[in-house]
């Protein structure tokens, strides 16, 4: 018995995708074979101005009796987040040159 190891999606498919772009993982059974076919579908984007400011969030109720993670209180709520990226940019070092950036 063999077996060959084959990639789903190169690379340069995802880096070329549009926004709104993405690939599906599925399982479908296929006359007594479970098939796992791969999809490329396009997501309808929000239309979006000026950033997602303008995008309205619903609302999310707090599980009844859970505390939860408190992950949006920590870094986002009441200009946490402008606090965090002052303390990064106060630990960033003066001259970036010696730092590589990857494409």
């Amino acid at each position: 018995m063999g077996y060959q190891r084959l990639g789903r999606v190169d690379p340069r498919e995802l880096r070329g995708m549009e926004a709104g772009g993405a690939y599906v993982s599925t399982v479908l059974p296929n006359a007594g074979r479970d098939g796992n076919p791969l999809w490329r579908v396009r997501l309808p984007m929000p239309p979006i101005a000026d950033g997602y400011d303008d995008l309205p969030l619903p609302e999310m109720p707090a599980p009844a009796g859970q505390q939860g993670l408190g992950l949006w209180d920590r870094y986002m709520a009441g200009g946490r987040l402008a606090t965090v990226q002052q303390v990064v940019a106060a630990a960033a070092p003066a001259d970036p040159s010696h730092i590589e950036v990857l494409e």
